[in-house]
């Protein structure tokens, strides 16, 4: 728990869009997911948080990526694929750097 909220920290240092982007609620229907955009210039991190105690699948699709580096993870994934439907496990968390 210490490491997380070391990476915590030590992303917020290192992407103003964190605190200072613009919010972008994603996702808004899905009642067991929290999601969001945080958008500061070229920067924009999305943040994927599955609240339940179950697997989900989710389409991010309308993002138009490939992939997007994984900034931090709760669960040791490394790679997050819109292109394709995704699926979260119980209590995954995710902040993802979209590319422009």
């Amino acid at each position: 728990m210490y490491r997380y909220y070391q990476s915590l920290i030590a992303l917020r240092k290192r992407y103003r869009a964190i605190v200072h982007g613009d919010f972008t609620p994603v996702l808004e229907q899905h009642d067991k997911v929290f999601a969001y955009l945080r958008t500061e210039g070229e920067t924009r991190l999305m943040v994927v948080a599955n609240f339940s105690g179950e697997f989900l699948k989710i389409d991010l699709s309308e993002f138009n990526q490939n992939a997007a580096e994984v900034l931090l993870s709760n669960s040791g994934r490394t790679t997050f694929d819109f292109s394709e439907e995704i699926e979260l496990q119980p209590y995954d968390a995710y902040m993802v750097k979209l590319t422009s």
